[in-house]
């Protein structure tokens, strides 16, 4: 998925992520769940990655994949793009 361009710091080299992955990596089916994302260059190289949690009312109104890219791009203020 698409994300307005952001600058990362790796390796002592500025890279500009443009896109973000995320996999689910853990669900109780109650309420709640943990996703792994990934921001990624156009050339798809890894720049960062991390975990991010839902629960309570966010899980129990989370009912696609969109919503889980809206929830982790907020949480992380980014801005999902076209």
């Amino acid at each position: 998925m698409n994300i307005q361009p952001i600058t990362i710091w790796k390796n002592g080299e500025a890279k500009t992520a443009t896109q973000i992955s995320i996999t689910i990596i853990s669900d109780n089916l109650t309420d709640s769940a943990t996703f792994y994302y990934r921001l990624l260059t156009e050339e798809s190289e890894q720049v960062a990655e991390g975990n991010v949690g839902i629960s309570g009312e966010d899980y129990a109104n989370w009912f696609s994949n969109e919503d889980a890219y809206t929830y982790v791009t907020d949480k992380l203020n980014l801005v999902l793009s076209e």
